[in-house]
């Protein structure tokens, strides 16, 4: 029993003293909120204490990259404000008001530097919820006001190097009404914060610089102070490597096999024109993602470009070649000036040197080829070595037109079908010398389509190449923004 009294009265003398003390406060704090702010302080005025400026010291905290519009030019940031300075008008002796010397306080409480974001956008306000939080007020008048705010703002992109780019967006903190004599700001550090930065999945941050600036604005007679913070971003390239250059690049590899089809296939000019379709595709997407800017044009655009005329280039070359290696049809004579410096000239460049001009033969020299039937089958102008692989031999002609008819066994002469079979040798050596000059021409025409497909081919491989390599070096320089 006695115990229990003993405890009893331990904790009367314990509690009771820590409830009084808590009443206390609280009713100290009550008439501290009284005094200092039911008097003659408003907060719609200046605190003029002395001819001596209001200090305002900031520190910005860089908390997120919500979402940055190369297109558009625009970025939009969630970042801590924290501000601070000294108002004479809110001091008092911590000891007469049982021992505070802190107090939170609205923001309508309080005057509030009118700290602007100069390059912000938003329609809403300039630093959002900037009214929603409190003050910290101590009893030698330095208020600390921190608060969150998610700013959309102007940012001049410079994508030259995209996607190996970096860019600096600018966010400059003044006043907007109160000249350096009124108000002037400092910076608490040489740098932002940067301690409790979200990572980005596609942007990178370098640094966040912060400058003092004194500007005298044409508007004003007196200079305005600002903070000027210098944010430098990074771009991630690795998901434009893999979508978009790589692709291009084998895309650009592939443009070369259009000069390996051979022009009797009747595809070469289409899958040109498919490679020029797919490169154009490249290039809206390009177009797409970036801002439409005549100063800072990316040079994977100009890349693109170049592919693009090249491969224009490529149609304007397959169309020469399939023109060429059909052209013996129109029976016409190749220029002498043409068989000397293409077929002749170009070719021995190439290393096309062709040693003859196989002409068709009767069955009985030993030299005609034919098939089981006996059908006679010409040869075309090429390299002896080459010949087996002769991708050219199978093109249709008038002449085997007939021959196939002789071989079928009928002739139409004047609405009358006979049967010619007894006739049939006798017909193709009554024809042989008109064939033989016939296929003398068409091989001189095959041959320069031969000859320029393969100096096109070059040419082309070279030109790409060499496209490609510098387009290489220019995206491996160091870009700094």
């Amino acid at each position: 029993m006695s115990s229990k009294r003993i405890l009893n009265a331990f904790s009367f003398f314990i509690l009771v003293p820590m409830v009084i003390s808590t009443d206390n406060l609280s009713h100290f704090a009550s008439v501290l909120h009284k005094t200092l702010f039911d008097g003659s302080y408003t907060s719609d005025i200046h605190p003029y204490c002395s001819r001596n400026a209001v200090n305002v010291k900031i520190d910005v905290g860089l908390r997120e990259i919500v979402d940055l519009s190369e297109k558009y030019e625009t970025i939009k940031l969630k970042i801590w404000v924290r501000l601070s300075w000294n108002d004479c008008k809110l001091m008092w002796n911590s000891s007469e008001f049982g021992g505070i010397s802190k107090l939170g306080v609205p923001y309508d409480k309080l005057w509030i530097p009118d700290v602007t974001l100069y390059e912000g956008i938003d329609d809403i306000a300039n630093m959002p919820d900037m009214k929603q939080y409190r003050a910290l007020v101590s009893n030698t008048g330095d208020i600390q006001y921190q608060f969150p705010s998610t700013i959309h703002m102007a940012c001049g992109m410079n994508i030259s190097m995209f996607p190996y780019d970096h860019q600096m967006c600018t966010l400059t903190f003044g006043s907007w009404i109160h000249s350096n004599s009124e108000i002037e700001m400092f910076s608490k550090s040489e740098s932002g914060d940067l301690s409790s930065f979200v990572n980005h999945q596609e942007w990178v941050v370098v640094s966040l610089k912060a400058t003092k600036v004194t500007e005298l604005y044409t508007c004003c007679e007196e200079p305005f102070s600002s903070i000027s913070y210098k944010l430098v971003i990074k771009r991630k390239a690795t998901f434009y490597i893999i979508t978009m250059i790589l692709p291009f690049f084998a895309l650009t590899i592939l443009s070369i096999a259009g000069f390996v089809l051979p022009s009797i296939s009747g595809e070469k000019i289409t899958f040109h024109m498919n490679i020029l379709l797919a490169v154009t595709v490249f290039l809206l997407l390009i177009q797409d993602k970036l801002p439409s800017s005549s100063e800072f044009f990316p040079k994977i655009g100009i890349y693109f470009l170049n592919t693009l005329l090249l491969t224009c280039l490529s149609c304007l070359m397959s169309t020469i070649v399939v023109y060429l290696f059909y052209h013996d049809l129109s029976g016409r004579e190749m220029p002498k000036w043409v068989k000397r410096v293409l077929v002749d000239g170009l070719g021995r460049l190439m290393f096309i040197t062709p040693e003859t001009i196989v002409r068709f033969r009767a069955q009985q020299t030993g030299n005609t080829d034919s098939t089981d039937q006996g059908q006679v089958v010409r040869k075309t102008v090429i390299p002896v070595d080459k010949a087996k692989k002769n991708r050219k031999s199978i093109k249709p002609t008038a002449l085997s037109g007939i021959q196939n008819a002789v071989y079928d066994g009928w002739e139409i002469e004047v609405g009358e079908v006979r049967r010619r079979d007894d006739n049939r040798v006798s017909f193709m050596e009554t024809d042989k010398s008109a064939f033989s000059d016939a296929s003398k021409k068409m091989n001189e025409w095959e041959l320069l389509a031969y000859t320029l497909d393969r100096f096109f081919t070059v040419f082309y491989i070279i030109v790409i190449s060499l496209n490609t390599f510098v387009f290489l070096i220019v995206l491996s320089q160091n870009d700094q923004p």
